[in-house]
């Protein structure tokens, strides 16, 4: 399967629908935290190999998240790391795919009611 191809495959939409019900389950059960670095599901944004590689997870707002995936292989990930270093890496990651300045700007043209978490703190701002 091939990333172009990964929205219409229903083997692709479950699997990826079970990563983010994880996302949804893990932030839930750490209201403090932020990002998230973690092992790739299988299955998850169409890739099907053994070490799918390590995705970083941000939490922008209640039940919005934003997942990049990093090219690394998953098995440096021995353990769950703590948020500076998941947020780091989320960082890192989103400058190197140019995605910085979009989320700031989704975050910047959010309404009020949307609630967006203050990164700098951890809490909602």
């Amino acid at each position: 399967m091939t990333a172009e191809n990964h929205t219409t495959d229903p083997q692709w939409a479950a699997a990826d629908e079970a990563a983010c019900d994880s996302d949804r389950a893990w932030f839930k059960d750490h209201p403090e935290r932020r990002y998230r670095l973690r092992l790739a599901a299988p299955g998850e944004a169409g890739v099907w190999e053994r070490d799918g590689g390590v995705v970083a997870v941000r939490a922008i707002a209640p039940k919005v998240r934003v997942r990049l995936r990093v090219p690394v292989p998953g098995a440096i990930l021995t353990k769950e790391p703590e948020e500076p270093t998941a947020r780091q890496a989320f960082d890192e990651f989103a400058d190197d795919l140019g995605v910085t300045e979009k989320l700031a700007a989704l975050v910047r043209g959010s309404p009020p009611e949307f609630e967006v978490y203050d990164q700098t703190e951890g809490g909602a701002s």
